[in-house]
């Protein structure tokens, strides 16, 4: 019977806890008796316990890998979860080596995405946990000026056909140039007729 008597609601002794709510539940086993012969109820209880709150993962935007705050070596992860508890501990499921306690070194990443999980065990030995993510993303790059710059040509001497990526290093060749000192100029290639 579900109660702490024989005139609950009759159930089996194979019961369904996985709905319950937290709190303590009662059930009571009776023994039909044989004549007048009875023996006393049993009355066993289940205490459904909560679960600690481990918060709410609030992941930050994907930084760019050219990120200034990239350069900040401690990033405090407990800013990103909402409304956990204190008392657990972080792991670094990547295994990315930059987590210490509840901080990590961003400005150890690479690009990539990395997961960091928040756990609590209670004192009821209930757990739970929430992971959060940091995303780093390959920034695009326009390059540095080369020490061939600025080129100097004579008049008249200036090549029909000139590469202006000969003046910059370590660019991603995927962008466009613009003639003048922004982007808002008259976009050409990167072969340009000097002559």
């Amino acid at each position: 019977f579900e109660g702490i008597a024989n005139t609950g609601i009759t159930t089996t002794n194979l019961v369904d806890l996985s709905g319950l709510t937290p709190g303590n539940y009662s059930f009571t086993f009776d023994v039909d008796a044989i004549g007048t012969c009875d023996d006393v109820l049993v009355t066993v209880e289940v205490i459904i316990n909560n679960i600690p709150d481990t918060g709410i993962a609030n992941n930050p935007a994907p930084f760019c890998s050219n990120d200034s705050a990239l350069s900040n070596t401690t990033f405090d992860l407990n800013d990103i979860l909402i409304g956990e508890d204190t008392g657990g501990n972080w792991s670094d499921d990547d295994s990315s080596g930059v987590l210490t306690g509840n901080t990590i070194d961003l400005s150890g990443l690479p690009i990539g995405t990395f997961n960091y999980t928040y756990s609590i065990t209670d004192a009821n030995n209930c757990s739970n946990s929430t992971t959060v993510t940091i995303t780093i993303l390959e920034a695009p790059e326009s390059g540095t000026i080369s020490i061939d710059n600025p080129i100097a040509f004579c008049l008249g001497e200036a090549p029909a056909s000139y590469d202006l990526f000969n003046l910059i290093e370590g660019e991603d060749q995927t962008g466009s140039w613009f003639e003048g000192i922004a982007n808002t100029g008259i976009t050409t290639t990167n072969l340009v007729d000097l002559s």
